[in-house]
């Protein structure tokens, strides 16, 4: 007659496995998630951010109308956008500046973003002087 004892079956949710040499089996690892009662509501990537103190812009006029970004990646684009001729696309950056009017991001609960308006330049174009002889 045999010692060796069969080995224990353990039944999980849709497989039968060989219960682990310590008596437990995958169930003892499983963790379980407790009831959305009992959990701190989600905050969102966005929402984490804005909460440790970054601050949303959002272009609400001009050819960049609609577009949200970070107040410090916007200014960090505004300078970039110097090299461009102002006839350019991304020159227009330069023209949006902060107001004190904050509004509800379109998505995200709780979140707001400062209202940047355009002002487009008013200087006139460059002009040329001819030289008359």
């Amino acid at each position: 007659m045999s010692t060796t004892a069969a080995p224990q079956l353990v039944v999980g949710k849709s497989t039968r496995t060989t219960a682990r040499p310590s008596g437990r089996g995958p169930e003892a690892t499983r963790q379980h998630r407790p009831s959305p009662a009992h959990r701190p509501p989600r905050m969102s990537r966005l929402a984490v951010q804005v909460a440790d103190g970054r601050e949303l812009a959002v272009l609400v006029d001009g050819p960049w109308r609609g577009r949200w970004y970070w107040a410090d990646d916007l200014a960090a684009m505004q300078d970039a956008s110097r090299r461009y001729p102002d006839g350019h696309p991304a020159a227009e950056l330069r023209a949006y500046a902060p107001t004190e009017t904050w509004t509800e991001h379109p998505h995200e609960p709780e979140v707001t973003g400062r209202l940047w308006r355009h002002h487009p330049s008013t200087a006139p174009a460059a002009t040329t002087s001819r030289r008359t002889a």
